[in-house]
């Protein structure tokens, strides 16, 4: 009986869960490039997710992403394009840390949204100094 408790909750396990931290090892800030993490891989559905460290201070979605949990700690994560979103379970900011989106890189008239913050989470934590800030980024005013 005690081997067969064992087995299932082995079972229960999420398959290759894994613990994946910034490293930013390819020298530039695109979440997608497995260079930039440590192990070298791009983060999946079931991983918990580091970013505190690394040579670059920003992190920047180009694409939507799903992990089981973000924790970002003195680094900036910018959401660069209007259909990019975080999908995780749990979600951490603690100090010195920044999610944003980029600055409206569409000039032309009129208004017209460029980019936009869009998390999706059961449980999120803004600790103290952390932040979440849209302020004048992400679109553009018209005038005549």
């Amino acid at each position: 009986m005690a081997g067969w408790l064992l087995s299932l909750l082995i079972l229960a396990e999420p398959a290759g869960a894994e613990t994946i931290n910034w490293a930013g090892g390819a020298g530039q800030t695109n979440w997608f490039v497995a260079a930039n993490w440590s192990p070298a891989q791009v983060p999946g559905t079931n991983d918990d997710v580091v970013i505190s460290g690394g040579v670059s201070t920003q992190v920047c979605l180009t694409n939507a992403v799903t992990v089981q949990s973000l924790t970002l700690s003195g680094r900036t994560l910018r959401f660069n394009a209007w259909t990019n979103y975080l999908v995780a379970a749990n979600v951490v900011v603690d100090s010195g840390a920044l999610i944003t989106h980029g600055s409206n890189t569409d000039t032309s008239a009129p208004w017209q949204e460029n980019a936009g913050i869009f998390i999706r989470c059961t449980n999120l934590t803004i600790n103290s100094g952390g932040q979440i800030n849209a302020d004048y980024v992400g679109f553009c005013g018209y005038t005549n």
